[in-house]
């Protein structure tokens, strides 16, 4: 057998030391922390959110929250990943905080909230963000959507629906208000699965335009098919809105767009042309490319 000497081996020349500094997976959060706190995200949350309790030992509710926004940004997807930083003194001293609440402390606070807080929350948060937005010289795109979630258990509202994901699935079906340039969500409406797309979307708007400030100004508004009713678009046009919306397509409407003689190309592989339709103006687009095919 013949020896082997291992002083020469890298491992041995490593001097391997311990220390009494705490350590931590989770220190690229003093970044966010810093970004927060450039933002002055503490006094904006001590403005916003509501704390009515008394105890002496009680953790204070901007802190509550700091915790629960680490949480969610060390990949928690649940309540109870809170307890995982309450004992890492390194994500103490990043938030400056003495003590982390633990998940019952989370969602006892959360659950808390009745609906004029939440308003009040959410108002002085759009306002904020609002601020940070740079104008756009035509104006703001506002584009209007919705979508589903598919639900699991027994959540209120949650019902059988359009789902085209999971079919049968109770769901969700809520209605989104987006900046396009910014893509900033500027209002929402969380509706039952059952509920069709367009209903409630001339409400919906009314308070979509109440969010933003007085002199703001929307360039146009922009739907799917979905939001192709005849209420709505009488509310667009009342509002002076200009607005383009995809056009349902039905027999009516397939008759009166063959044939239509000039067509302009705006764009590579593209042209358009326009069509009466009822007491609307429809701009059609075609692709060159399967129209010769076809």
């Amino acid at each position: 057998m013949r020896d082997y000497s291992t002083h020469l081996d890298p491992s041995e020349r490593l001097q391997i030391e311990y220390t009494r500094k705490p350590v931590s997976g989770w220190g690229g959060l003093v970044i966010l922390v810093r970004y927060f706190d450039r933002l002055g995200l503490r006094a904006l949350l001590h403005q916003a959110l509501p704390d009515g309790r008394t105890s002496p030992n009680q953790i204070p509710a901007v802190e509550i929250v700091l915790a629960f926004f680490a949480a969610v940004l060390t990949g928690a997807t649940r309540f109870a990943h809170v307890e995982r930083l309450r004992a890492d003194a390194v994500v103490r001293a990043i938030l400056g905080v003495p003590r982390l609440p633990s998940a019952m402390t989370v969602t006892r606070y959360l659950s808390g909230f009745v609906r004029s807080q939440v308003e009040h929350l959410a108002m002085i948060l759009w306002s904020f963000t609002l601020a940070q937005l740079r104008p756009v010289p035509l104006g703001a795109v506002l584009d209007l959507d919705s979508t589903v979630f598919e639900r699991y258990g027994h959540q209120e509202g949650a019902l059988k629906g359009h789902n085209p994901r999971k079919h049968g699935r109770p769901s969700h079906h809520p209605l989104l208000a987006i900046l396009a340039e910014a893509k900033v969500v500027c209002h929402a409406w969380l509706r039952s699965g059952n509920t069709g797309t367009a209903r409630g979307v001339e409400a919906f708007l009314a308070e979509t335009l109440a969010t933003l400030p007085r002199g703001y100004r929307l360039y146009a508004l922009r739907a799917d098919s979905g939001f192709f009713v005849t209420e709505f678009l009488t509310a667009l046009e009342a509002r002076s809105l200009p607005y383009a919306i995809a056009v349902r397509m039905n027999r009516l409407v397939h008759r009166q767009l063959v044939g239509l003689p000039v067509w302009r190309p705006f764009g590579p592989g593209l042209e358009v042309a326009e069509a009466p339709y009822q007491a609307l103006r429809c701009v059609v687009v075609q692709s060159i490319s399967q129209c010769n095919g076809s």
